[in-house]
């Protein structure tokens, strides 16, 4: 009896072929039903760009999909190709953020964003509204107030797209960085804006100030200061003592006079600036801060490398 039962004990370790899968759910209509489903929501995302190799995770981490109805998700995706999103960043969109494709979620979006921003704006919103519940209302409220100052189409388009946190700011918070950049003398603050929108996150009272401060116990004029800003918006993104780290560095350089003249060409300030680049562009590929200044001080030459160059440097070692 024994002999008889002994081929039976690997039972558990059966693995039914194809045929006996096809079997299976042929049998249970539940499972042919989802298999299907399943099926023509992978051609569906697929004929929209995904790649295939992607899409098996992708709808394994949004079971969601795979319950609605398919011609509502089918609906969404047309949504967002009438605006006019680049095939490319439609994928990055839904990949980074897959609720955009939750029912009824893009057909409030799809009126307040035709025609009026551009297709990386459009995304930035999107993914910061499915994120943080920021309504159609919100969006026409700070777009107007930007367009009451006389910001054309471009930069409403560079402030949603740069920092879309805009949209959780009321017109007064708005309106006080405007009139403090004036206070400063920037003279196109539309310019700034395009260039540095980030400026809107920073606070007045406790950074944008003691910043200021600081350029001038450095031994910067207000004029200097002043010309700074407008040829480099970006200087008022610097954090509190990190410019004077950068041109102490600069100070205790030991190389060459030719490429510390070259270093400085375009003045003390300008030079720190620019460290301060670099060094940022360094810790973007893994390095942290101090090993980053301690690279540009042993290789002084970097800060005269544009920024591109520096990375393909560091890529390629």
């Amino acid at each position: 009896m024994a002999s008889k039962l002994k081929p039976f004990t690997n039972l558990r370790r059966y693995k039914p072929s194809p045929l006996n899968q096809n079997r299976s759910l042929s049998s249970n209509p539940t499972s042919q039903s989802n298999y299907r489903k399943q099926t023509s929501l992978a051609n569906l995302l697929q004929r929209h760009g995904f790649p295939p190799s992607s899409l098996r995770h992708f709808l394994s981490r949004n079971t969601f999909l795979s319950n609605s109805d398919l011609s509502e998700t089918e609906a969404s995706l047309s949504i967002l190709l009438s605006l006019k999103l680049p095939q490319k960043q439609l994928v990055s969109l839904i990949n980074d953020c897959p609720n955009v494709l939750r029912p009824n979620f893009l057909r409030k979006w799809k009126l307040p964003l035709s025609g009026t921003i551009s297709s990386s704006a459009i995304k930035t919103v999107l993914e910061h509204s499915s994120r943080f519940g920021i309504n159609p209302d919100k969006f026409h409220e700070c777009t107007n107030v930007l367009k009451g100052l006389g910001f054309c189409d471009s930069t409403v388009s560079k402030v949603l797209e740069a920092f879309p946190n805009v949209l959780a700011l009321n017109e007064v918070e708005i309106h006080r960085k405007v009139e403090f950049l004036i206070g400063i003398d920037v003279p196109n603050v539309e310019r700034f804006f395009h260039v540095f929108p980030e400026i809107l996150g920073i606070s007045i009272d406790s950074k944008l100030k003691p910043l200021l401060d600081e350029f001038i116990r450095i031994g910067f004029s207000k004029e200097e200061i002043k010309k700074e800003i407008f040829r480099e918006p970006r200087v008022l993104g610097l954090e509190l003592g990190e410019l004077s780290r950068c041109l102490e560095l600069i100070k205790s350089l030991k190389c060459r006079e030719v490429i510390k003249d070259e270093i400085l060409k375009e003045g003390l300030f300008r030079a720190g600036f620019e460290v301060k680049v670099r060094v940022d562009c360094l810790c973007r590929h893994g390095l942290i801060r101090r090993e980053a200044f301690k690279v540009v001080w042993k290789e002084p030459r970097v800060v005269l490398y544009e920024v591109d160059e520096v990375e393909k440097k560091v890529e390629f070692e």
